[in-house]
């Protein structure tokens, strides 16, 4: 597997990857606006090509915030998350991160027991923060 930065060419193939993870799918011009923007930083994991998944941050001074993190609905529970999380730790330390955030809906207990492998904690709990369903959000840090 090889994670390497996202590519505007790559964006039909993430955007079909969120459309299938996400009941509120970011749009393909949301996405492709990730990539102009200075401070949003994205990886792809790929394998023969193939994109598996991809994960994005926001620097926002010397924090990084997890926006986004999916892969691709067959490749779940084959550690391409995994990779995703340690090639985006790796970045931070270059672009000045030292601090990493995200929320999380309360339920996906897979992707929180994820989160806590690589040294996330709990911070607190924004109340109806998702929508379809309406959720409450775990606001995780790690620092």
């Amino acid at each position: 597997m090889m994670i390497r930065a996202l590519d505007p060419k790559d964006i039909l193939e993430v955007y079909r990857i969120e459309c299938d993870n996400f009941a509120q799918p970011w749009t393909k011009e949301a996405l492709l606006g990730e990539i102009a923007s200075e401070r949003s930083h994205y990886l792809v994991a790929l394998e023969e090509e193939q994109i598996l998944g991809y994960v994005g941050f926001w620097k926002i001074f010397d924090e990084g915030h997890i926006t986004n993190i999916a892969v691709n609905v067959s490749n779940h529970k084959q550690g391409v998350g995994s990779q995703l999380l340690k090639g985006m730790l790796a970045l931070g330390p270059g672009l000045g991160v030292d601090k990493f955030t995200l929320e999380v809906r309360v339920g996906n207990v897979a992707a929180i027991a994820l989160y806590e492998k690589f040294g996330f904690k709990s911070a607190g709990i924004r109340k109806g923060f998702y929508d379809l369903p309406k959720e409450d959000a775990m606001i995780m840090w790690r620092t």
